[in-house]
């Protein structure tokens, strides 16, 4: 077995690259890193003060290049829907046969992130990385070999903690304007049915309706009030059309989702992970989807799921406020990356 030394990282969506730059940063002195980003995965490795160079999707020679110049020990990985970058570089560890791995974020369409139906198992990787029991469980139910899954810690949720928990008695629990103070997390939500079904209402609502649906049942209570964060892939003037106050955007360039999340008390978006982030920091976390085709993918017992704009609206108003209390969760595994690596 022929010692890992040094990693060889491709990442465009901000899921696996949020995971993947934590990593980064907390083993970067283990091992000699290299690191290759597009798209929203480029902001994300700028904001945490990480080198990584650029590379044109679906452009094979530039990454065999790469794959020359780097010489990796392994390839490691996020995925996604929006991009073939982190197949590309996985297809190309084979060639080469160079070790591969890919960790995968959030809970839902992992074999479509490798191009399920058509010939997906053999888009996968040496080695799958899981950072908690219900991903590994997900994962099974998709059929997935436990010969390729590695249960490890995903340092990203063990950074949010830990940032929850140096910021969480500084803010103050109840807004001295006495108001509900309400986060909705947008979520691309058209690309990827466009993406995958080939149709922007495929599940049969938009991030424009949910939002909507969101804005009209707070604008009609004064006691409420309303703020959003835009998804890293999405551009800052994306809700123009809806004419809503420039004032409710937070600017998620300059302030965490974190710091967000501990300024207020309800927290609402489709089946986002930042939901799960919000529910940490103790907010009450609600999963909105209108209608049941779109099944909300969040296996996390503490976030309600709704439906309906009704059922939204009752739950919000429903809502009583008591000091924040944190979620803790002993679902994430522990292991750390570089023994989990040694058994590569």
């Amino acid at each position: 077995m022929n010692k890992i030394s040094k990693i060889l990282i491709a990442a465009h969506d901000a899921g696996g690259a949020q995971i993947l730059a934590c990593l980064m940063k907390k083993y970067q002195d283990h091992f000699e890193w290299v690191a290759y980003t597009v798209g929203p995965a480029r902001d994300i490795f700028n904001r945490e003060g990480l080198k990584s160079g650029v590379v044109k999707t679906d452009n094979k020679s530039a990454i065999e290049n790469i794959f020359k110049s780097v010489n990796p020990d392994l390839v490691l990985t996020g995925s996604g829907w929006a991009s073939t970058l982190e197949i590309d570089f996985i297809k190309e560890a084979k060639s080469s046969s160079i070790k591969s791995a890919v960790f995968l974020d959030h809970w839902c369409n992992y074999r479509e992130r490798f191009g399920y139906p058509k010939g997906w198992k053999s888009h996968l990787p040496d080695y799958v990385l899981v950072g908690d029991i219900w991903a590994y469980k997900i994962a099974l139910k998709n059929r997935f070999s436990t010969k390729i899954l590695k249960k490890v810690e995903n340092p990203y949720w063990q950074g949010v903690e830990e940032s929850i928990n140096l910021r969480y008695k500084r803010h103050k629990l109840i807004d001295s304007s006495g108001k509900i103070r309400v986060l909705y997390l947008s979520s691309p939500i058209t690309s990827h049915a466009k993406a995958w079904y080939g149709h922007e209402r495929y599940w049969g609502f938009t991030e424009f309706d949910q939002l909507e649906d969101v804005a009209d049942i707070i604008k009609n209570d004064e006691k409420l009030e309303l703020r959003i964060r835009l998804h890293p892939a999405e551009p800052k003037k994306k809700y123009a059309c809806l004419k809503l106050d420039e004032s409710c955007f937070t600017d998620h360039q300059k302030t965490d989702l974190v710091e967000d999340c501990l300024q207020v008390d309800i927290i609402i978006g489709c089946d986002s992970m930042a939901l799960v982030t919000g529910r940490m920091a103790g907010c009450y976390a609600i999963s909105f989807i209108t209608g049941k085709k779109h099944p909300s993918s969040l296996p996390q017992k503490d976030i309600i799921k709704v439906f309906s704009k009704q059922a939204l609206s009752n739950r919000i108003k429903n809502f009583k406020r008591n000091n924040k209390i944190k979620f803790r969760s002993n679902s994430f595994f522990t292991q750390a990356f570089p023994e989990v690596v040694e058994s590569f």
